[in-house]
């Protein structure tokens, strides 16, 4: 049935004005399009679409469930959101990719791929993070693995092809709009990291909160106020 829905959708594309072939030579020299295209350079003949992966199932999946696992423990430690950040890279969540395409297809052999492009994500390098948060003597920021959610009209988006047998759903279907997309940014990419910064928060406030004060400990003198002097009658 999904196969089907993607088969659908692809048909969608291949409507006049929509569909086209892509040449492989042409694309790869960038005589064709270019390699990289900015938000502000598409218009209302691109169309914006979410592609989601076909589920494979297989050690995603496990490390899927330790994440989930993982965010229900009362660890609230920086350790264990870079665990959390690991664990949901490796299980592949957040995989859903944007796509701007105007349905062209190109066949390799007896493969068909879906021609369009896709925002680069600015995630840092986690080793090159955790070393410079090191010779910093700081806790690694976890906000700095997953680059900005947030788009704007210098967007960078590079070309992208594909494999139409990888494709589990595409949905989202709809005409380029570039305040829409600056408006919403990109769908889903800010859950994990939500969540991160959520625990940051939480050890954060752990930290800052004021300490009860020890059994024995002699607590500051309550300050004194004078009483108010009041006049009495003189009796007659």
């Amino acid at each position: 049935m999904t196969r089907i829905s993607v088969i659908m959708a692809l048909c969608l594309f291949a409507m006049p004005g929509f569909g086209q072939t892509a040449d492989l030579a042409s694309l790869l020299s960038g005589g064709d399009r270019p390699r990289t295209m900015t938000l502000k350079q598409f218009d209302s003949a691109w169309m914006r679409v979410l592609i989601e992966p076909m589920d494979t199932g297989g050690s995603g999946s496990m490390m899927e469930q330790l994440a989930q696992i993982g965010m229900l423990s009362d660890d609230s430690s920086p350790d264990k959101s870079l665990g959390l950040a690991l664990l949901s890279s490796m299980s592949g969540r957040g995989k859903n990719t944007v796509l701007f395409t105007k349905g062209a297809t190109l066949t390799i052999g007896s493969e068909t791929f879906l021609v369009g492009y896709r925002p680069v994500k600015n995630a840092q390098n986690l080793l090159q993070a955790a070393l410079e948060s090191e010779k910093a003597g700081k806790d690694l920021d976890p906000s700095t693995l997953f680059g900005s959610a947030r788009w704007n009209e210098d967007t960078v988006t590079e070309l992208s092809l594909i494999n139409t047998r990888a494709i589990g759903a595409i949905s989202s279907v709809r005409q380029f709009e570039l305040a829409r997309e600056i408006d919403e940014g990109a769908p889903g990419s800010m859950s994990m990291l939500e969540t991160l910064m959520l625990l940051g928060q939480s050890t954060s406030h752990q930290h800052s909160a004021p300490k009860e004060a020890k059994v024995g400990q002699a607590k500051p003198p309550a300050p004194q106020t004078k009483p108010s002097s009041t006049t009495k009658p003189r009796k007659k």
